[in-house]
Order: C-alpha cells, then structure tokens, then sequence
C-alpha cells in the first residue's frame, strides 16, 4: 500500500463539496452578517410575523342572530282591590277605599300602561257586583307574550373567556291578561298595548367550559336596559336593568365562521306609577332561543395572485404570508395542511353504492 493514492469518487467529492459549502453558508448567517442574512432569508423566503392591527381585530368576533321568545307578564295587585261590574267592566282600586257607602271614591280602569281614573264609581250590591280585597285573598293577572328578538353583538375573545357588548330589537306581542284566581267572577282582559318593539343595550361576559373537537359550550350573561318602545306611556312607567343568561352550543366551521344556537332565561321587571303615590309592579320573565354565526376578520390577508392553488397558508416572496383562496369563508381551513378534500370520495354518501368510485 506504500505509494498508493487514496481515489476519490467523483459523485462523493461533490457531496463533500456541498456539505462543506452548506455549513460554510450556515457558519456566516449565525455570525451574524447582515448581507449572508439577507441572502439566507430570500433563499429559505422565511415568512414575516402577522400584521399586528390585523391580529388584534382577529381577537374579535360580530355576531348576528335571530329566534323565538316566550315572555310571561304578571302583575303584582297585593294592596289593591278588583271590582268587576255587572257589564264587565273590571276597575282596581286601593284597598283602603272605603266601599261602606256603596261607592269608590277613584278607581283605575287599567294599570299595565295608560292609567284612566273613574271618580265615584256607585257599587251595585243588587245586581251582584263582584269584590275582592287583596288583604284577603291572592289577585293579580297573568299574560303571555311572544316576541322575535334580532341580536348584535360584537365580542372580545381572550383564552377561553369572552367580553363584549351589544343591541337587541325584538318585535313583540302581548296577548290577553287572565286571573290567577276567582275565574269563574274575575273577566280577562285584553292589553292597551297589543304590540310593541322592544329595544336593549347590554354588556356580555361569558367562557368556554367545554371543547369536543369543533363543538364548544359556552356560558355566558347579559347585563343592560330596556326599552319598552313608543307604544308604552314611558313617562309613568318606571325601568329597571334585565339580566339574561344563557348557555351557547358553537359549532366552529373555519378560523372565522361560527354558528351557535343559545338557549337563556331572562329577567326584567317595571313599574307603572298610578295617582296618589300608587303603583303596580310588573314581572317579565321571558325564555329565548337564539340560533346565530359569529364572524371574524383574519389574521392573514387573502392571496394576492388570483390563480394561486396552495391550500394552506403560505409565502410569494418578500417575506409575507398569505391565506389560501382555495376555501370558502364558512369552511375549516388547517394552516399547515390543505383540507378542502378531508374526506375520501370513497367514504362519501353519494358514492356509498358505487362498485368503483375513482
């Protein structure tokens, strides 16, 4: 072996050069040499962060909903007395009116939203006009109501939590008030207000308490004001805030679609102010079913090369990154692995019969 020469593949002498070249590349960039770096980035094309505005709008999501809801009036009558009259004709009046003299110096012909008074109202024992004093029995009146609720919010996602505000506009109808009790003397009554548009203006805090794949419950609350609308007398009735709360089933679609559907339970209460330092309460408890989507903008614009085919999120040069405009908005996009055919064609339901899909 003395004397030999050590022989080098030609196809290894090139790997060897490569590699050698390689770590020479990678050795300068970690030095830190401005012009290797930039050399470096246009080669390897190494995207860029997010644009930062972009990335805080993405945290929030608008959301728009419509549904049902059932609404159930009950007026609080303890300290007053009902007389019905032979005609029907149903008047309330304090219960500390003295009715010695076969007459009621002032009663109210209704006590939901207009208050008209009647002055000296003869009772006329003969032809059975029927009393009762609430001191001794349990009176008040009952309705329901049916209303459809049109819901804007705009929310604040962080972690799993939720913090945001909205509006509401439900168009709304009251049906006929009945008695809890004596209904066999006590007649039902129709509402001076049939219908009426309600508006509310409230805050929401809520968080996610359970996550299966793209499935999410959410429990969250409203807090806020309501309007009653024009076709209530506002300047003799007296509001207090609603609280409403309610659990969401979300069903996640893409990175900015959701759809929810969200069952709640409301309360909210008013008083109407009568003469004399009177007045009735008012209870409104109502049950709502909401079914919604929520949208959000994007952390990534949309590819700006129209004929683009990538279906993940991805770089042209420059050091951006781009969304893939091979989705639809509503439709679950994986950023690192295109997913617009998740499912086989074998395994779907129109070809469930076929001897030979492909």
């Amino acid at each position: 072996m003395n004397g030999s020469v050590l022989k080098i593949p030609v196809k290894h002498f090139y790997l060897i050069f490569v590699l050698m070249l390689s770590v020479s590349i990678m050795s300068t960039y970690a030095q830190g040499d401005p012009e290797q770096k930039i050399l470096f980035d246009k080669f390897y094309n190494k995207p860029g962060p997010p644009s930062s505005l972009r990335s805080i709008i993405n945290k929030f999501s608008l959301g728009v909903s419509s549904g049902y809801g059932r609404t159930t009036y009950k007026d609080d009558l303890r300290g007053f007395a009902l007389m019905q009259k032979r005609d029907s004709t149903l008047l309330l009046f304090n219960s500390n009116s003295n009715t010695s003299n076969d007459e009621i110096s002032k009663t109210y012909l209704s006590w939901l939203n207009f208050v008209p008074v009647a002055h000296n109202v003869p009772i006329d024992r003969a032809n059975n006009d029927f009393l009762v004093n609430s001191d001794t029995a349990n009176i008040g009146y009952n309705a329901s109501a049916r209303g459809i609720p049109l819901n804007f919010t705009l929310h604040y996602s962080f972690d799993r939590y939720r913090v945001g505000l909205g509006a509401s506009f439900e168009f709304h109808k009251i049906n006929t008030f009945k008695p809890i009790s004596y209904r066999d003397s006590l007649q039902s009554y129709a509402s001076p207000v049939s219908k009426a548009t309600f508006k509310r203006y409230f805050l929401m805090l809520g968080g996610r308490v359970y996550s299966y794949y793209d499935y999410s419950l959410i429990v969250d609350a409203q807090l806020g004001i309501l309007k009653l609308g024009k076709n209530f007398n506002n300047s003799i009735i007296k509001k207090g805030i609603y609280f409403n709360l309610g659990t969401s089933i979300e069903r996640k679609f893409s990175e900015y679609f959701t759809a929810f559907i969200r069952p709640s339970y409301e309360i909210k209460s008013f008083t109407t102010k009568l003469p004399d330092n009177l007045s009735v309460p008012h209870k409104q408890s109502a049950f709502f079913v909401n079914v919604g989507v929520y949208l959000k903008l994007p952390e990534l614009p949309k590819c700006k090369i129209k004929n683009c085919q990538i279906q993940i999120n991805h770089t042209h040069g420059g050091g951006r990154n781009w969304r893939s405009r091979m989705h639809a908005f509503y439709k679950k996009q994986n950023p690192h692995y295109g997913e617009n055919y998740p499912k086989l064609l074998r395994y779907k339901r129109k070809n469930k019969n076929k001897v030979n899909p492909f």
